[in-house]
């Protein structure tokens, strides 16, 4: 569980994340 939290916090600091959640918040569709 430990190493899940680790790994659901750094996937949380990459860019792709950040970019996916803030075109979801500006209702954006987003081209990966």
């Amino acid at each position: 569980v430990k190493f899940a939290a680790k790994m659901n916090a750094y996937s949380r600091q990459t860019e792709d994340f950040q970019r996916g959640v803030k075109a979801l918040l500006d209702e954006e569709e987003i081209q990966w």
